[in-house]
């Protein structure tokens, strides 16, 4: 590419800089400079640049072209990166100049732009019907990578070039995560619902197949759930679920609505209600974590995100919860990186989980790793950490996304958990608590939880259905 490139600020150098020592497990120097970055290591010889071929991209372009640099390094688990932006493919990933080693990609300028979400910047031409900026819309999908973090693959491959210039380094590795994460969006199949709604719902189960005995007990469940949820309602299953991590050694997130919106669409439950507060204790008591549902259209409304953290905390402070500081995850996956995040560090919230597209799972950010958010509008490097969203449950089995058979999706589900295990990375599983409905629907969670951390892993039939 041969724009113009204004040159990062001090502020974003030195984010990359941090976020790539973090990573490398050494502290790094980065500089810049007309034609390349230079990547230094204190008290040692040699450097390694980088070309800026990712110069004059702004905020809402991505590069026109899409590239291969294959990969004959040993130990790694790829056999060629991906290269935004590069004119033409190449064979050759690194070459020598005496102390100097020469990588063929501009990684600094790759990451930058991934992990800000540059390309999503202002591109509300191509915004869904909740203002999402959708996976159709993005380079991964166009030059087919979404499936891959790139990022981190480029990073890991970083890692084993450095020791060609510093033989005596030794980086350290990431050890694999699967972090399962669930939003509360209805806590009660029946409870917290009008009469119409209870009859509408009671009807559509026993269309869908939902036994009867269940179905007849709505009008029970729903007088039960102003006190406690009962058992046997649908979308009760906290317990299982907290279950499910427990006997893997994993730590759910539980992420609560505290302001429904006056929208159709919103969920609506009472947040101070016996039930959730019940509910939010056997949480805390178990060693689970509690977080923040932002209401339906928040995502770009800083004061409500503001009241509806504080209202968490002061509940939480009320029942004496012993959690760390909350996180959030945007209902509906609503994000737009010009507003959300410092939205949600402006509120006091420490981590964003929202960072996965609505309509297909994937490496939104290029990555499997938490790191630090740098806001490229006010460049700024604001007190929140961004975990990546790999997988939902509606983008594997929903018609509207993929659709996918239950066979098909725990296939294509533990295909991104290997992808996120193999460079060291966090799989993260987002399952609604009321998507428990069928035994096929546990199996794929119990399979997708599972990957690659047990030999408990269901089998589906072939051919079977939801």
């Amino acid at each position: 590419m041969s724009r113009p490139y204004p040159g990062p600020s001090p502020t974003a150098t030195a984010w990359l800089q941090d976020l790539m020592s973090a990573r490398l497990g050494v502290a790094v120097t980065l500089e810049t400079g007309a034609e390349a970055w230079v990547m230094r290591l204190a008290g040692a010889e040699g450097d390694i640049r980088f070309p800026r071929q990712l110069a004059g991209l702004g905020q809402g372009q991505a590069p026109e072209t899409c590239h291969r640099i294959a990969v004959t390094e040993p130990g790694l688990p790829f056999d060629s990166l991906v290269a935004p932006g590069l004119d033409t493919s190449s064979d050759q990933l690194i070459a020598h100049d005496g102390a100097t080693l020469h990588v063929a990609y501009d990684l600094p300028g790759l990451i930058l732009w991934v992990l800000t979400r540059c390309e999503e910047i202002g591109r509300e031409e191509v915004l869904d019907r909740f203002g999402r900026f959708p996976a159709s819309a993005s380079h991964a999908m166009r030059f087919d990578y979404l499936d891959r973090p790139v990022v981190d693959e480029w990073l890991l491959t970083l890692s084993h070039v450095l020791r060609k210039v510093w033989p005596a380094l030794r980086v350290p590795p990431h050890v694999p995560k699967t972090e399962p994460s669930h939003d509360v969006d209805r806590p009660s199949r029946y409870g917290f619902t009008d009469a119409k709604t209870l009859v509408r719902r009671m009807a559509g189960d026993l269309r869908r197949g939902l036994g009867s005995s269940t179905v007849l007990r709505a009008p029970w469940m729903r007088r039960q759930a102003e006190r406690s949820l009962p058992p046997g309602d649908p979308a009760n299953n906290f317990d299982w679920i907290m279950d499910q991590s427990e006997q893997l050694g994993l730590r759910s997130t539980f992420y609560f609505i505290t302001h429904p919106h006056p929208h159709p669409e919103d969920p609506r439950y009472p947040f101070d209600s016996p039930a959730i507060r019940d509910l939010m204790q056997r949480i805390d008591a178990r060693g689970h974590a509690i977080g923040l549902h932002p209401s339906l259209g928040s995502f770009h409304a800083p004061e409500r995100i503001a009241a509806e953290a504080e209202r968490l905390r002061q509940m939480q402070d009320r029942l004496g919860l012993r959690q760390d500081p909350a996180g959030a995850r945007m209902h509906y996956l609503q994000w737009r990186a010009e507003t959300t995040p410092m939205a949600l560090a402006a509120a006091g919230l420490a981590h964003d989980a929202t960072l996965g597209f609505a309509d297909r799972p994937g490496f939104r950010a290029g990555t499997a790793h938490p790191y630090p958010w740098y806001d490229l509008a006010s460049d700024s490097r604001p007190d929140l950490i961004m975990r990546p969203l790999v997988v939902m449950d509606q983008c594997l089995i929903s018609p509207h996304h993929l659709g996918l058979s239950p066979q098909d999706a725990l296939e294509a589900g533990q295909a991104l958990a290997a992808s996120a295990h193999g460079v060291g990375g966090t799989f993260t599983l987002l399952w609604h608590n009321d998507m428990f409905s069928t035994q096929n629907l546990r199996d794929l969670y119990v399979g997708l939880l599972g990957k690659g951390m047990t030999d408990r892993q269901p089998e589906i039939g072939p051919g079977s259905q939801w």
